[in-house]
């Protein structure tokens, strides 16, 4: 997530032959819980709504929709990730998931607070394998009150972390980004961390980390489904 207001482009790669499993891909989503994601939540039902719609969509997409509770629940994760770690008690029933994205819910996972996107990040790879498609849906805010070296290590991390997966899992793998923007009604935390009352649309990003063959597959069926919705996002980048 940046300032830049250039036009990302995209690169697509065809996946090394016995890489990708022929079941599918098993998918894993991870909601932030940080404090200023409240307010995307708070007495709002924009966001709930666009995260429902792409939830239901990634169980079509992989064929999850039609396969046993029994083996979905090792096809088709959803979880709360912070700082502190990722929430184990793991759901696969998208609308009980949806039940949860409250804020007394957000408040009651432990580890509250600031997400640090690097750390997140790394935590979500540690627990990926060559056949998952990982799904981060964040604010994208990083509070840089530290010094201004902050954003470049953050950088850093990130670039060396998803090296790492690459070199040691899958040299295939790849990042696709989409923008969204949700009424907003809270307080989420500035690039020096200090607090800002708001009340309008802001936006929300979905990371979605896996084999890049799979990413771009998932583009083209995510792209019909937005043109149906009319949903207003932006594709930042594969």
């Amino acid at each position: 997530a940046s300032c830049n207001k250039s036009k990302a482009f995209m690169t697509l790669r065809n996946t090394p032959s016995g890489n990708v499993s022929e079941v599918g891909s098993n998918v894993k989503v991870y909601v932030e819980n940080s404090a200023s994601m409240d307010g995307y939540i708070n007495g709002g039902t924009e966001f709930e709504n666009i995260i429902q719609e792409y939830l239901v969509e990634f169980t079509y997409i992989e064929g999850l929709d039609s396969i046993p509770d029994s083996r979905k629940k090792q096809r088709f994760q959803l979880n709360f990730i912070n700082s502190k770690g990722i929430n184990d008690s793991v759901q696969y029933d998208v609308g009980r998931f949806i039940d949860k994205l409250e804020p007394y819910q957000f408040r009651g996972v432990p580890g509250r607070g600031t997400t640090d996107i690097a750390q997140a990040i790394s935590l979500i790879l540690n627990k990926s394998d060559v056949n998952d498609i990982s799904v981060f849906i964040t604010d994208g805010v990083f509070s840089v009150s530290e010094s201004d070296d902050y954003l470049r290590r953050q950088q850093q991390q990130i670039s060396n972390t998803i090296r790492k997966f690459r070199n040691s899992k899958n040299p295939d793998f790849g990042v696709m980004i989409y923008q969204f923007s949700a009424q907003f009604n809270g307080t989420y935390y500035d690039k020096s961390d200090l607090p800002v009352n708001y009340k309008g649309k802001r936006p929300f990003f979905m990371w979605f980390l896996g084999s890049s063959s799979e990413l771009a597959r998932w583009h083209k069926e995510l792209e019909k489904q937005i043109r149906k919705w009319k949903k207003k996002n932006e594709f930042v980048m594969l």
